[in-house]
């Protein structure tokens, strides 16, 4: 997963990224919501990427451990961690302004995100939710 970089420019990628790396997500009900035109808008599918993330956290708290959870969970935290460990400045605002902007969940599912984040993606959260 660490062997994708994002090169500058390449914030237009980011669409296709979460799609083909987050296991489940080009599947799921809150990605197929999307109108066509929206599919390639970076901000649009990083908003629905956060909800789908919020929704597999709050399945593993109800006790859904099945393979299809813990694979969405890892690797939507490992795609987080590359965007949030980009060069480019603008991925790094996708990360904080529309992915955890968007994490509109109770405090335990929060929580439960919050410690799933690694290090770039876990210092990124500490700086913007100073």
């Amino acid at each position: 997963m660490n062997e994708f970089i994002l090169q500058k420019n390449s914030i237009q990628e980011i669409p296709a990224f979460l799609v083909t790396r987050v296991s489940g997500f080009s599947e799921s009900a809150e990605y197929k919501e999307l109108r066509d035109y929206e599919l390639d808008i970076p901000g649009v599918v990083c908003g629905v990427f956060a909800k789908y993330l919020c929704k597999m956290h709050e399945r593993r708290l109800e006790g859904h451990t099945d393979e299809s959870v813990n694979s969405a969970i890892s690797s939507a935290h490992e795609a987080i961690e590359v965007l949030a460990s980009s060069p480019e400045s603008t991925s790094r605002e996708l990360v904080t302004d529309e992915i955890y902007e968007n994490l509109d969940c109770k405090e335990n599912v929060l929580e439960q995100i919050r410690s799933h984040l690694k290090p770039e993606s876990r210092a990124l959260y500490q700086r913007w939710n100073d």
